[in-house]
């Protein structure tokens, strides 16, 4: 007489312990990633409004005879020139036809545009001469074309949350991959930004 097999179905521990483990480790492995993801998106829109920045210098450029912003303010480009952003309508150079503060408000600002970081916060423009040493921003002498100047330009003592939201705007400068190097007359333009992810972003107008 046949005996009938009664078969339980289920889990054994064992395969309950690897699917967690499994689920574990790919719960883990998107927490991991998920930042970085969202840094190097960051910097990809930090990039894009830095290339923006760079548009509108370039519109400055043609509606001025290629001048550049500054040039013609008593104010600017003579010192160490820092425009903030958040500030930029109780900035009484903003009503100073030419300055870089003007340039904010008129060109990056020009009808109802917005200028900011992925965090929401404004941008602001720090405007050196490539060889600027602590707040002389005049263009000293020994800078020799191609030479690293970013260095007295204040960008590798600082890091991405020291540096703020500044975006530094190096004239007589051009980009030689990362790095801001001297370049014949202040209307060459290097635009460097800290990313988030690491490295720095430079690109010249």
């Amino acid at each position: 007489m046949a005996k009938n097999i009664k078969i339980n179905k289920g889990f054994t521990i064992i395969e309950v312990v690897l699917v967690l483990a499994i689920a574990g480790l790919i719960f883990l492995m998107v927490f991991v990633a998920f930042p970085a993801l969202q840094r190097s998106q960051n910097d990809t829109r930090r990039q894009n409004d830095i290339s923006r920045l760079s548009t509108q210098i370039t519109q400055f450029k043609q509606n001025n005879t290629n001048g550049i912003p500054g040039a013609t303010a008593k104010n600017d480009n003579s010192t160490l020139v820092t425009v903030e952003g958040s500030g930029i309508d109780q900035d009484s150079n903003a009503s100073k036809r030419g300055s870089w503060a003007y340039f904010y408000k008129n060109y990056l600002l020009a009808n109802g545009d917005i200028f900011e970081d992925p965090d929401g916060n404004a941008y602001n423009l720090e405007v050196v001469y490539c060889g600027a040493n602590g707040t002389n921003a005049k263009p000293q002498t020994g800078v020799s074309e191609g030479e690293d100047c970013q260095s007295r330009a204040q960008r590798y003592e600082t890091t991405f949350e020291d540096q703020g939201h500044n975006i530094l705007v190096v004239l007589g400068a051009r980009c030689n991959g990362e790095a801001a190097v001297a370049a014949s007359g202040a209307r060459n333009i290097a635009l460097v930004y800290k990313k988030q992810s690491g490295g720095v972003l430079c690109i010249a107008n």
